[in-house]
């Protein structure tokens, strides 16, 4: 790999900026990348969607709590937190600068408070005094992704190019979705250094969290992306620092989080520094290149041309786009197939896994050797049992769905490239356009809120009263006369809510993602390629002499990112 200096990087960023003057949000990236290369400052962003806990986590770092935290969507507002003595909030908004005590910090922050940011705020400071923060390390709170509030998810994702490092917090009760992977893949564009972090670990079993964890790192190994998982319960991590309580503190996690943050932070902050910034000098001289080598090939295309060739890929496009909407077509075909093979499992398992629970129930009846609470002891039994047999056989059902929607997935995948490669052809001609790969993906992640809902023998039945009080025998008896009636009950009531809520509904979801995702892909492409076309027209209509003064400036600034490109890749 190259070795950089931050001089050198300050020179390209300063003559970068100059390049891209007319757009406002690659100059402030690059300013932004200048100044913490020259106060040697690094932006450690944490990420994820909303309710993972990031702005718990934050406080957990801090080791007090500054940032608001709560169940809903709170984060409106990208808050830097710095190290300070004194402990206060600026606000920056429409060019001033005001001074608030830290507990007024919920009134700008947070979705109750300021909703939509109305009240304009264009950056948040804290100052804090921690430890984590010395050495110049900025602590970066965002608002969560993928939440109905779709202002919070563009606000991060515009944050993204600032990032040095990024801590992607995904949650133990859903761990990784589709739009979690493909969040990787932007971070991945612009932080050199990505810490993945399970969180709310103390919400599974150790079996659960460590199949969990497993199931992430093949995920991101899929991306190329080679990640140690860190699993942590940052409220028990919060609670316990402010409790000074080591034993909790331990169990939480967070000490290992912490001393792989602190390593990196203090070995490699200068160099992943460095990295960032060639990053992002790389990203933004690419697509400005892309741009400008657009206007260039413009200049010697009459309005005539360029109209002719807008014609001919509409025409394609729309050929194009017939096929992706008789994809989905298909799709809904091959998902109606697998519900069937869902409801096909579960009537064939019913009778198996009543039979199941019927006979260990039985068994440890027969071990009461009192009538002491003898219904309670049945229904302890009735739940313990039904909830095992059937996450056996979800688990079972699962695999074997994950294995039918990998097949899916792989037979889509060919539909995919061929749509790419029909997408390429079709705006290859137009100034040299590439169209960005299209890689809609179907999310198979099936871990869900979901909980089995067993019913009891209960008080609501004439028959608890009255055997209650008779001889463990005859109690016996009569509730072995009604088990295998409520076990089916319990059984067929639990594999409807299985159907319904937990595959059906998800697999829906997941289908009409991957659907949206692809005609997505499709329209961006065609918007860039309009806006294109569009600028191509506005040259086209100019005079020979200001499409040769176009040219020669156009000349000028495409050698230079020539430059910068070969420079920094």
């Amino acid at each position: 790999m190259k070795r950089f200096n931050d001089d050198k990087l300050v020179r390209l960023s300063v003559t970068l900026a100059n390049l891209v003057n007319d757009d406002k949000k690659a100059v402030k990236t690059l300013a932004d990348v200048a100044e913490r290369l020259n106060n040697l400052e690094f932006n450690l962003v944490l990420l994820g969607q909303f309710n993972r806990g990031k702005s718990t986590l934050a406080n957990c770092l801090l080791g007090k709590e500054i940032l608001p935290i709560g169940v809903v969507p709170l984060t409106s507002i990208v808050t830097e937190i710095r190290h300070g003595e004194k402990e206060e909030i600026r606000i920056y908004s429409s060019g001033d600068e005001k001074v608030y005590p830290i507990t007024k910090l919920r009134e700008f922050v947070t979705e109750k408070h300021n909703p939509k940011n109305k009240k304009k705020v264009e950056r948040v400071v804290v100052f804090c005094k921690s430890d984590f923060l010395k050495n110049n390390v900025v602590l970066i709170d965002t608002p969560g992704i993928s939440s109905t509030l779709l202002h919070n998810t563009k606000v991060t994702q515009d944050y993204l190019p600032n990032c040095d490092a990024a801590v992607l917090l995904i949650s133990a009760d859903s761990p990784l979705s589709n739009d979690e992977l493909e969040f990787v893949k932007s971070i991945r564009r612009y932080a050199p250094k990505l810490f993945i972090v399970l969180n709310k670990s103390d919400y599974v079993s150790k079996k659960e969290l460590s199949e969990m964890i497993e199931h992430v790192e093949s995920e991101l190994s899929r991306l190329g992306i080679d990640a140690d998982v860190v699993s942590v319960s940052s409220k028990l991590g919060l609670e316990a620092k402010i409790k000074r309580n080591k034993k909790l503190l331990k169990s939480s996690g967070i000490l290992r989080l912490e001393n792989d943050l602190t390593a990196f932070l203090s070995k490699s902050k200068s160099s992943a520094l460095l990295e960032s910034a060639r990053l992002k000098l790389n990203a933004i001289s690419k697509s400005l290149y892309n741009r400008l080598q657009s206007e260039y090939i413009a200049t010697g295309m009459t309005v005539r041309s360029i109209a002719k060739k807008s014609a001919e890929f509409n025409e394609q496009y729309e050929a194009i786009r017939h096929s992706a909407l008789l994809y989905s077509s298909s799709l809904d075909s091959e998902f109606e197939k697998l519900m069937s093979q869902i409801n096909e499992d579960m009537e064939s398992a019913k009778r198996v896994i009543v039979k199941s629970i019927y006979d260990k129930a039985v068994a440890d009846i027969e071990t009461k050797k009192d009538g002491t609470k003898f219904i309670d002891f049945v229904n302890s039994l009735l739940e313990k049992h039904v909830k095992n047999e059937l996450a056996i056989w979800r688990k079972s059902e699962d695999k074997k769905i994950m294995k039918i929607l990998g097949e899916i997935e792989r037979r889509y995948a060919y539909l995919i490239n061929d749509t790419n490669r029909r997408l390429k052809d079709a705006s290859s001609h137009i100034f040299r356009f590439t169209p960005k790969q299209m890689s809609p993906k179907y999310d198979t992640n099936f871990r869900t809120a979901f909980y089995f809902k067993v019913e009891s023998f209960g008080s609501e039945s004439l028959l608890i009263p009255t055997i209650s009080i008779l001889p463990l025998g005859i109690q016996r008896k009569k509730i072995l006369g009604e088990l295998e009636e409520k076990i089916a009950h319990n059984v067929d009531v639990n594999l409807s809510r299985i159907r319904h809520f937990d595959y059906h509904q998800r697999l829906e979801k997941g289908k009409e993602n991957f659907k949206s995702s692809l005609l997505k892909c499709l329209e961006s492409t065609k918007k860039e390629i309009e806006t294109g076309l569009r600028k191509g027209k506005d040259i086209a209509k100019l005079t020979i002499e200001e499409k040769k003064d176009i040219m020669k400036n156009l000349n000028k600034k495409l050698s230079v990112l020539s430059e910068i490109i070969k420079a920094t890749e």
